[in-house]
């Protein structure tokens, strides 16, 4: 890295991303290419049906919460972010080496400017602050697509063997670095990765009034050609999350929710492997599967 480069800029870490990129086989590729269990889970398009669980369980994190508050139009374009967030995801995924880097120093600029302070109980405490940029809650945002990546899959095509998860998420961990999480943040293992997953669902998240009002704009919100689907979203995402944070989101759970929830995640596996590939994939994985075999 050259002398004049500020460690910790925007330039510096397009920098750090252009070394992984000039060690790639075929930067054509991408980070990860046709042969990774990457391309093999994400390509599926009935994957954005369970992408609710991510979002919901990133707004569990106080802090991701207030920052989606403060610097969004959460209210009136409450897939706003959601749009976002994938669109940069797929980018990296499936985007040539240049490609995911652009977007890469894209999000890394948006975070660093995205801060500010918690609501504080006590006026006579000072209030925490947050900041997009904190390697914490970089890496809850990270976790919360490759867990839930993981947890869709297995609900919506098909079961996954040992070593396709465990060489997912090793694939993930350039994901990471691609988002600004360092191999010094990020567990290096799956094993490692499922207990940091057990430790901030069962005790680190604590849905605060801000993450509720998210989750109620997602659920209920956005353009009315939507209102059909919301149900069965509403249903999914019930479904997928843990018991403890579906009541703290005040999410409805009851028997026929349950019924609707195994009867939706069967459908979905069975008319899925019924589909033609074209169809069933993502138009990003299209595409990079035409790039790669030119």
């Amino acid at each position: 890295m050259s002398n004049n480069v500020k460690p910790g800029s925007v330039k510096a870490f397009r920098q750090q991303l252009q070394g992984l990129a000039d060690a790639l086989d075929n930067p054509d590729h991408g980070f990860f290419g046709p042969g990774s269990v990457t391309w093999h889970l994400t390509r599926e398009n009935v994957l954005l049906a369970g992408g609710m669980r991510a979002l919901l369980l990133q707004v569990a994190h106080p802090k991701v919460a207030q920052g989606v508050v403060d610097h969004s139009a959460y209210q009136t374009d409450p897939f706003g972010r959601a749009f976002r967030t994938f669109d940069a995801v797929y980018n990296i995924l499936f985007g040539t080496a240049d490609t995911a880097i652009d977007m890469a120093t894209r999000v890394f600029a948006v975070h660093q400017r995205v801060k500010g302070q918690m609501p504080s109980d006590n006026g006579t405490v000072p209030a925490e602050s947050y900041r997009a940029d904190d390697p914490e809650l970089l890496l809850w945002v990270h976790a919360t697509l490759i867990d839930s990546t993981m947890f869709g899959y297995e609900r919506l095509v098909e079961p996954l063997t040992w070593r396709q998860r465990c060489q997912f998420y090793e694939e993930s961990l350039v994901f990471g670095q691609l988002f600004g999480v360092s191999d010094d943040v990020a567990p290096p293992d799956l094993i490692a990765f499922r207990r940091y997953m057990d430790r901030m669902l069962d005790t680190e998240l604590q849905v605060s009034d801000a993450g509720r009002a998210v989750a109620n704009a997602l659920l209920n919100g956005g353009p009315r050609l939507t209102a059909p689907l919301r149900p069965v979203s509403r249903v999914l995402a019930a479904g997928m999350l843990p018991d403890r944070l579906r009541r703290d989101f005040g999410l409805r759970w009851s028997r026929t929710d349950q019924a609707a929830y195994r009867s939706i995640t069967r459908a979905a596996s069975r008319i899925n492997r019924r589909l033609p590939m074209l169809v069933r994939q993502h138009p990003s994985a299209t595409s990079a599967l035409r790039r790669t075999v030119q």
